[in-house]
């Protein structure tokens, strides 16, 4: 007779953080994994430059609050800076605003979304979601 070895219980949960899936949920709804940052955008639109705070980056784009107004379908280039500690992250990239959301009371937050333009602004937004996962 063979020894039978009891299964042992895998832990199948999702969790965040380096090393864990990327995806929060899978089918027909799969929502891309959003890292939370302590990040500053310094954002350039047609005919100005904007500040504000990046909230959250995914491996497609990022929520950015600002005192300014945006309004949706503005193309954008951005310079993210994710800061952690003495260690800087800095990346370029390109997109487009997306949707805005307005919680009550507070200011509106912008949701972007990335466009590279080449393979190079590709793995530099690649690049930035890996080291805020981090």
């Amino acid at each position: 007779m063979e020894n039978v070895v009891p299964s042992q219980k895998i832990d199948l949960t999702i969790s965040h953080g380096p090393g864990a899936p990327i995806f929060d949920q899978s089918g027909p709804h799969t929502r891309i994994r959003r890292a939370p940052v302590s990040a500053i955008g310094a954002m350039k639109l047609s005919n100005k430059e904007i500040y504000g705070k990046v909230l959250d980056i995914s491996s497609g784009g990022c929520l950015f609050r600002t005192e300014a107004t945006l309004q949706e379908g503005q193309a954008f280039s951005m310079r993210i800076t994710i800061m952690e500690g003495s260690r800087r992250v800095v990346a370029e990239v390109t997109g487009e605003i997306r949707r805005i959301v307005t919680p009550e009371g507070e200011r509106p937050m912008y949701g972007c979304a990335f466009k590279p333009k080449t393979v190079q602004e590709r793995q530099a937004q690649d690049w930035l979601y890996s080291q805020a996962l981090r």
